[in-house]
């Protein structure tokens, strides 16, 4: 018999029909993450998936260590040897940069408000396996939860960043690394985080705790901590419900967005349709180019500030706004060295 999340996992997993896919697991040792491999362990012979998992280490603190750099070791080492050690234990394939040429003295740690430096070494290392895999089809699948959407969406609201603060997180999507694809998976994002709480329990995981989270200095842990419980307090229906109906408001804000595809092409902004747009779509239109090129932490003060550039009576210029170089040139506006970077309307 099958618990309500693992039904709702095979369904998923039906519902897509993958054909023969290898699937790769990103597992820190978190709650969220060893929730999402137990439930994989306990479907992968009905699913029939070659099931392999990736752990991150993120490296230890130099010589000159603190209190809390001690902590943060504490933390790494018991994290590798918890998903190691259940790897082992039900015959999973376990990969890790912790395995190879990975020393004592090796320094990873960036600055404590460099989180998506993090972020980008952990899918640095996953795509440098998914790279080398040997399967046709590979799948990287991450324990995001509705909670984490949830989270997302209002950081961006409080930094004021527009309509693209709401812009909807697909479950699968489709990623490519030199000419190889790969899908990026969620299956859990319309899963609330107190339902792994509950299966966590009545499985008796072990799991660890990163210590960072507890730092509420960080905004997301700041809402977490200190504001969404204080609503779940009142009734824990309300998170589940807000999540819900930001979800309907960036369904319905994707298939208001038609009139990007012909504003935006080959990643530069076409000004002679730009500025028949009204103030408001004009301010969503820079937003969801920042968006879409992927800048960090914008604000609706770097809308303001191109929208000034947009609309200005010199043609041809310059300048720096959000941390990027723009180049404003005779019915165009784009951003300079970032083509790399830059995605397609409705993507993540």
């Amino acid at each position: 018999m099958f618990c309500n999340l693992e039904h709702q996992l095979l369904s998923f997993y039906k519902n897509q029909a993958f054909k023969e896919p290898c699937i790769y697991l990103a597992v820190s040792g978190g709650l969220d993450s060893m929730a999402m491999l137990e439930l994989h362990n306990k479907l992968k012979k009905i699913l029939k998936i070659n099931l392999i998992v990736l752990h991150v280490h993120h490296g230890f603190a130099d010589d000159k260590i603190t209190d809390d750099d001690c902590v943060k070791n504490d933390f790494r080492n018991k994290a590798y040897g918890l998903v190691k050690d259940y790897c082992k234990k039900n015959d999973i394939k376990f990969l890790s940069n912790a395995q190879k040429d990975f020393k004592k003295d090796v320094v990873i740690d960036f600055k404590k408000d460099s989180e998506e430096k993090y972020r980008k070494y952990r899918y640095d290392y996953f795509e440098k396996i998914l790279l080398n895999s040997k399967f046709d089809l590979n799948i990287l699948v991450t324990a995001h939860t509705s909670d984490d959407l949830l989270e997302t969406r209002l950081m961006r609201l409080m930094r004021g960043v527009g309509p693209q603060g709401f812009a909807s997180i697909k479950a699968v999507s489709e990623k490519k690394i030199c000419n190889k694809t790969y899908l990026l998976v969620r299956p859990l994002l319309n899963t609330m985080r107190f339902d792994l709480k509950d299966y966590v329990k009545k499985n008796n995981l072990t799991f660890c705790q990163d210590p960072s989270n507890k730092d509420t200095n960080f905004l997301r842990n700041w809402l977490r901590l200190k504001v969404l419980p204080v609503i779940a307090k009142k009734d824990k229906k309300y998170i589940k419900n807000m999540s819900q109906s930001l979800n309907l408001i960036a369904n319905k804000l994707d298939s208001d967005n038609s009139f990007m595809d012909s504003l935006i092409v080959k990643n530069k902004i076409k000004l002679s349709l730009f500025h028949s747009l009204s103030l408001d779509n004009k301010k969503q239109a820079l937003a969801h180019y920042l968006y879409c090129n992927k800048i960090k932490n914008y604000s609706m003060g770097h809308v303001l500030e191109l929208l000034k550039y947009a609309d200005a009576t010199k043609k041809q210029q310059s300048f720096s706004v959000a941390k990027q170089r723009w180049e404003l040139k005779d019915t165009w506006l784009y951003m300079l060295d970032n083509s790399s970077k830059s995605t397609k309307l409705k993507t993540d």
